[in-house]
């Protein structure tokens, strides 16, 4: 649907987007930025998030141009949020929950509800795009305590078998198996389909940005990683590794990208990473918070990337790397794998075989420029362009079909 379909005087669909991290930083905050890019343009947009956004800091770190007034915004309770954040869980989804409970409330109000994170029952049949799975683990064992009375879930909850925040949204498993389900990479869309029974298709998250096309002769024999400081990316890996690699390539350089990370043990890992930098000065920096500009020519600059999160759900960092024409070297299992395209070369599931396979590369210049044009075509799946007109197109497609009734509603949305 465009403003074109929209004729003159006509009520624009109200749709009612659910999202609780808009800190920018992460996949997940990135991917809710650029829904909101993407559909506040054409439709009467409401967002019901955890905490009011700083539209401001998600332009300058996702590229976005949203300004107040492009949607609307229900914000929680200020003193929930506080007896939320008691909670000791750092991967707690009780906010979540929290917001579900809110939008079965209010729902009724839109033609259409969707959600950019998690599992969602919204009441009703919606749109929901998974960047992981939260509770699949949990629905072999738990799913017949929801589908039954209140007081038999209660009875459950006391027993231990179901937990606290399954009651706090009034979650069921079957009204979450109505959503037309949207997953960030092929490999979280194959666990949900193992886990659930239902069909996913893939939309790949944005990695956007104005990227530096720098040719590959200028630029330096040196890595890059980019994330959160969290001791899942590795980063102590990654210069053991490399500092491995460099006993046979000694000017090689490793640039660390970084931003604080919102969990309890970030300030710590944050002091682990600085004093790793510092004993290895010559030849490790850290780059901390830096916009996205300073971003993108730190990556144009540099040929190839590092990555070393086990399993990631997509990683936009790699797609980033691939953007701004870089090399990057992954782990075998999850998303990342995925971006690159399952390229052997560029897979490793130990140190070993990643500093065997970086040397190959570093030492074989046709074959860094057969694998820079390889990545080259893979490139554009990763644009926000290419995302925001895939949530279009999906959104445009369920609300034709809602004025169809006899229209299949999985029809074009199976991967």
């Amino acid at each position: 649907m465009n403003r074109a379909s929209v004729l003159p005087g006509a009520r624009r669909p109200r749709l009612l987007l659910i999202e609780r991290k808009l800190d920018a930083q992460g996949g997940v905050a990135a991917v809710a930025s650029w829904i909101l890019q993407a559909l506040s343009r054409d439709y009467d947009l409401t967002l019901l998030c955890w905490k009011s956004p700083d539209l401001e800091a998600m332009n300058r770190f996702f590229g976005t141009s949203l300004q107040e007034g492009d949607f609307k915004v229900i914000a929680t309770n200020p003193v929930i949020r506080r007896i939320v954040a008691l909670d000791p869980d750092p991967g707690s989804i009780q906010s979540w929950c929290v917001l579900l409970r809110r939008c079965k409330r209010i729902q009724h109000r839109y033609d259409l509800v969707l959600g950019g994170e998690l599992e969602a029952d919204f009441g009703v049949p919606g749109i929901q795009y998974l960047v992981c799975s939260a509770v699949s683990s949990l629905y072999p064992r738990v799913w017949h305590h929801m589908e039954t009375g209140a007081w038999r879930r209660i009875r459950s909850l006391i027993r231990g078998d179901l937990p606290p925040w399954m009651l706090i949204a009034n979650f069921s498993f079957e009204r979450m198996k109505k959503n037309i389900t949207l997953t960030d990479s092929n490999w979280i869309g194959e666990l949900v389909q193992r886990a659930y029974g239902i069909e996913t298709a893939t939309i790949y998250p944005p990695a956007s940005g104005d990227f530096v096309h720098r040719p590959w002769a200028q630029r330096e024999d040196g890595f890059i990683c980019v994330g959160r400081l969290n001791p899942d990316k590795r980063i102590e890996w990654m210069v053991e590794t490399l500092g491995r690699v460099r006993t046979q390539a000694p000017d090689l350089q490793l640039h660390i990208a970084g931003s604080l990370d919102a969990t309890p043990d970030a300030v710590a890992y944050r002091r682990k990473v600085v004093a790793l930098t510092r004993s290895n000065a010559s030849w490790v920096h850290l780059h901390e918070n830096l916009s996205r500009a300073d971003l993108m020519e730190l990556l144009s600059r540099y040929r190839y990337g590092i990555h070393a999160h086990k399993e990631e759900h997509f990683g936009i960092a790699v797609a980033e790397m691939v953007l701004a024409g870089c090399i990057p070297f992954v782990y075998q299992q999850g998303g990342p794998a995925e971006i690159i395209e399952h390229d052997p070369r560029l897979l490793y599931a130990s140190a070993d075989q990643a500093v065997e396979k970086i040397l190959d590369m570093i030492n074989n210049r046709d074959l860094q420029q057969e694998t820079i044009t390889k990545l080259e075509k893979r490139a554009s799946l990763f644009s926000a362009e290419q995302f925001m007109e895939a949530i279009r197109a999906v959104v445009a497609k369920e609300l034709m079909r809602r004025t169809l009734p006899h229209q299949n509603a999985t029809d074009g949305f199976s991967s």
